[in-house]
């Protein structure tokens, strides 16, 4: 049994046409036909009911080996992936720019000192797409970002420190004067935000849906910078973990009294089956030695 013949059932599954599947993997309807055949001969059960003319449906057995082909089909990308990285001796790091701007940098003296600083490739993105990137075999080990302590069948997770997420204004801002917010205060006034790749999405829309409020968001940017620049140019306002925010950025901070407020957790994490090599081992140990 070949990878190439559950890729075509999968696809047929999806698609539910044997001349679609075929002209997406360019190759000729019997070429799809032949690899069900194989796959209804080798389990022994029929895995698609074509009793009803043209249409595809797919039985209950169909449906089951499905869930396990795509299994195998990312089995075996994972397995290509981990068997090319022998080639380097590189580490790819998935690292997101509030992480890295408030606790990696802390890290390169250490890394440093123990050879490693040099053996990093780093990926530079939101904690989503850092996290997509983990799983799909692209990046090694990632630091993450998450509302909530990071739980992952498919990673092993250790937890690295927790920060509180605030409101962040500039220093003219009238909010400049206070100390701490409800949410729910902030009805009328128009945000700038991280994107959708970011964990702050997230918990912005839960802010807003517990306190039944809903503020503008007139602007969303993936650059932590260019945010920062908005917040003190008083464009808008902006929710923030802690983490991002430095004193030398001139911004006030304000604590939000709103109730169960989530926290920032920044996590390593790596595949679960994933065989670490000796660096990045060590590279895991130092930070779990610098908690």
């Amino acid at each position: 049994m070949n990878t190439t013949d559950y890729q075509y059932f999968t696809k047929l599954v999806t698609l539910r046409n044997f001349r679609d599947t075929a002209a997406y993997f360019h190759v000729t309807q019997p070429t799809i036909s032949y690899a069900l055949q194989r796959l209804e001969a080798d389990y022994g059960i029929k895995l698609i009911d074509r009793s009803r003319g043209k249409a595809v449906t797919v039985t209950e057995a169909g449906m089951r080996l499905n869930d396990h082909a795509l299994r195998i089909i990312r089995e075996e990308r994972l397995a290509q992936k981990d068997l090319d990285d022998l080639q380097t001796e590189k580490i790819r790091l998935g690292l997101p720019p509030i992480i890295g701007n408030a606790y990696f940098s802390a890290l390169t003296q250490p890394l440093k000192k123990a050879h490693l600083l040099s053996q990093l490739d780093l990926v530079e993105a939101g904690s989503q797409e850092v996290l997509a990137q983990l799983k799909a075999g692209d990046i090694d080990i990632a630091l993450l970002g998450s509302a909530e302590p990071l739980v992952d069948p498919q990673l092993v997770t250790l937890p690295i420190v927790k920060k509180p997420f605030n409101i962040v204004v500039g220093p003219e801002n009238p909010l400049a004067d206070q100390k701490s917010v409800a949410f729910f205060e902030l009805q009328d006034q128009a945000f700038v935000m991280f994107n959708s790749e970011f964990v702050h999405r997230e918990v912005f829309e839960m802010l807003c849906a517990v306190s039944e409020t809903n503020p503008t968001v007139i602007q969303q940017t993936s650059d932590l910078s260019i945010l920062k620049q908005m917040i003190k140019a008083d464009i808008g306002i902006s929710l923030l973990t802690e983490a991002a925010v430095s004193p030398s950025d001139n911004l006030v901070s304000l604590s939000l009294t709103d109730r169960d407020v989530p926290q920032f957790a920044i996590s390593l994490a790596y595949r679960r089956h994933y065989r670490l090599t000796g660096d990045q081992q060590a590279f895991i140990d130092l930070t779990q030695q610098l908690r």
